[in-house]
């Protein structure tokens, strides 16, 4: 079954990818995605995934970040800006701290399957701090992003304050902690911006 589903999944996404490059009559950002999707597939795929290396983590910061967020940039805009860069490390850190986020629990299991996670490598303790501290860094390039792309005062004001306050109630990160605290910025931008 989950053999199904990743087939499905990489069949699906690349020919929405496709589909959008159609569109938009981009073709050439298909050589800067084509790496992205090749690694992407290796994550899961064959004897020894890339998932069960010590390249896992590093493997999902730059899918997430240079892959889905330049790649969609690139695709919607056909240009790369400082705006785009800060972004795509924003959610890069994001993306890592939520994978990083979910491995203490499964460091036993991990353990046994031979899965070189970070925390099987580093201990739960430095997953921990190293996730909290992606998660901040996802908090302020995003604010920095807001601050380049010119947004209004009170738009950046509102990201930078829902970032506090999200830092401020993560406490021991965990998936859906992250993604909650992830969204209170973004809500704080589109309730400044009304």
């Amino acid at each position: 079954m989950a053999l199904w589903h990743g087939w499905l999944s990489a069949v699906v996404g690349v020919g929405l990818g496709m589909a959008a490059l159609m569109l938009t009559h981009r073709w050439w950002v298909l050589e800067l995605a084509a790496p992205f999707v090749i690694v992407g597939l290796a994550y899961n795929l064959g004897p020894y995934p890339l998932a069960y290396t010590s390249l896992g983590e590093w493997v999902t910061g730059a899918c997430y970040g240079p892959g889905v967020v330049l790649g969609l940039w690139l695709v919607a805009t056909g240009t790369c800006s400082r705006v785009a860069v800060g972004l795509a490390v924003a959610f890069a850190a994001l993306a890592m701290a939520v994978l990083l986020s979910h491995q203490p629990p499964q460091l036993l299991t991990d353990l046994a399957a031979g899965k070189r996670s970070f925390a099987v490598r580093h201990g739960v303790s430095t997953t921990t701090r190293v996730a909290t501290s992606l998660f901040l860094l996802f908090c302020v390039a995003l604010v920095v992003s807001m601050a380049l792309a010119g947004t209004r005062f009170s738009t950046v004001l509102g990201v930078g304050l829902g970032a506090l306050l999200s830092a401020s109630l993560i406490g021991s990160p965990r998936p859906a902690k992250l993604l909650f605290g992830a969204s209170l910025p973004v809500a704080m931008a589109w309730l400044a911006g009304m």
